[in-house]
């Protein structure tokens, strides 16, 4: 039914960019490919950001109609990563990790 209809289970984000569309196609056309083209792709990093709430539950979850859904407190127990590769994927930085201590009891015994 869902899949007929075009209807998707999703969670609801608070903001939306807004940005001319018009203006991103144009500096994509002419301004990113000049750049591009003084570089190999070998040269070219692409790095990002991402959080991960390691003792957080998901804010989601499937229930028979009628049934109230509770949930407790939320963890505030993050740690942030970097992720960072070049263009062509030959060379992967290590990852680097931000935390509140320098070594967390969640990944004690952990070895990578």
């Amino acid at each position: 039914w869902k899949g007929r209809r075009n209807i998707s289970y999703q969670s609801v984000f608070e903001e939306n960019a807004t940005v001319d569309k018009e203006v991103c196609i144009d500096w994509k056309k002419n301004v990113l490919q000049a750049v591009l083209e003084k570089y190999s792709p070998h040269d070219i990093f692409n790095a990002d950001e991402t959080g991960l709430y390691w003792c957080l539950l998901p804010d989601k979850t499937h229930a028979v109609d009628g049934e109230i859904c509770t949930g407790g407190k939320l963890s505030k127990k993050r740690i942030t990563a970097l992720v960072c590769a070049n263009m062509t994927g030959t060379e992967k930085k290590p990852l680097f990790t931000i935390g509140k201590f320098k070594n967390l009891r969640c990944f004690r015994g952990v070895t990578c």
